[in-house]
């Protein structure tokens, strides 16, 4: 019988014994994480999607759980890849590139048109099943391009969570997580 395993791929400089990682850990007993550390940033993009794919291969049929760039990340390792057999989890996903009038700022991630070329040619195989969660309010993940994937992967469940911005409270993300696992 195989033990159904919870896996954390945390955001840009997250480590995931802490946070959400240590939440996961106090409370899933087959639990693993994936630092996208500064160690982990100094490889090339392609290293690190390369990273997130052998993560995948040794973790068939978990739960996947992905932050912000963590998500990117998972997004980008899926393309013209298997069906990954298993659950994921998108919380305030970078999906490409989105830009806040209000802040006046721009994030633009490494190969944010090659993302979006790879899910409107349908070249980002559907997991089993895939939820996306993100705050309205949240700059980082443009809700318009979370809404984008939600409808053309499609997404199991998908919601825009009203005031929260791109770090969604502790507790609305342990009740989205257990519901996810359970």
């Amino acid at each position: 019988m195989q033990v159904m395993r919870t896996v954390y791929i945390t955001g840009r400089h997250g480590r995931h014994q802490q946070g959400l990682g240590k939440y996961l850990g106090d409370h899933f007993q087959h639990y693993r994480g994936l630092s996208i550390d500064s160690d982990f940033l100094k490889q090339s993009f392609g290293e690190q999607v390369a990273s997130v794919q052998s993560l995948l291969r040794d973790t068939k049929g978990s739960n996947i759980i992905a932050n912000s760039y963590g998500a990117y990340l998972l997004m980008h390792s899926l393309i013209d890849q298997p069906r990954f057999e298993g659950k994921v989890l998108l919380l305030s996903p970078v999906l490409g590139k989105a830009i806040s009038n209000d802040s006046r700022s721009l994030s633009r991630p490494p190969r944010a048109t090659q993302l979006i070329l790879a899910l409107e040619k349908g070249l980002i195989p559907k997991p089993c099943h895939i939820e996306i969660h993100t705050g309205g309010l949240d700059y980082s993940c443009c809700p318009e391009l979370a809404t984008l994937f939600a409808n053309r992967l499609p997404a199991d469940k998908f919601k825009i969570i009203p005031n929260q911005g791109h770090a969604i409270t502790p507790q609305i993300v342990q009740r989205i997580v257990n519901d996810f696992v359970t």
